[in-house]
């Protein structure tokens, strides 16, 4: 429950903000893909890994939340033992690069919603020129790779 407590207050104090810090923000990543993975109980593999996240950093809140959020919703949903969803967040200098691997089920059909829409639209409006957004979709694995120069 603790996790969720922290979740929520991130969601209430942090998202009106026009910045927060990176490692804040991968923190409450980190909490969401717990809380996920306590919902599917090892039925699936889950790995979170981050290198090079330092006190510097700063980023738009809940920029990245869609991309991971879109994992386990539309990639695991259905799967049972052989989903999987992978996500590395890694900084160097002013890049980060944030990459999001995950299953596709096989009865999702869904060719998707509003939340990739408005993240490719605040991607625009926040960083404009100053990031590459490549989705692929293989029709076993979709992958996410989103790389941002930092201001």
């Amino acid at each position: 429950m603790g996790k969720l407590a922290e979740m929520m207050r991130y969601i209430l104090y942090k998202s009106e903000e026009e910045w927060v810090l990176l490692i804040d923000e991968i923190q409450f990543l980190r909490n969401y893909v717990e809380v996920e993975n306590i919902r599917y109980r090892s039925a699936i593999t889950i790995s979170f890994d981050m290198q090079g996240i330092d006190e510097n950093g700063k980023i738009s809140p809940l920029l990245l939340l869609p991309f991971i959020e879109n994992a386990f919703k539309h990639g695991i949903q259905e799967e049972e033992k052989t989903g999987f969803v992978e996500i590395l967040i890694c900084k160097t200098g002013q890049e980060l690069i944030t990459e999001i691997k995950n299953s596709i089920a096989r009865t999702n059909q869904n060719s998707g919603g509003i939340g990739l829409a408005n993240v490719k639209k605040r991607l625009s409006l926040l960083y404009p020129k100053k990031h590459l957004l490549e989705i692929q979709d293989d029709g076993n694995v979709y992958q996410v790779s989103l790389t941002i120069i930092l201001e």
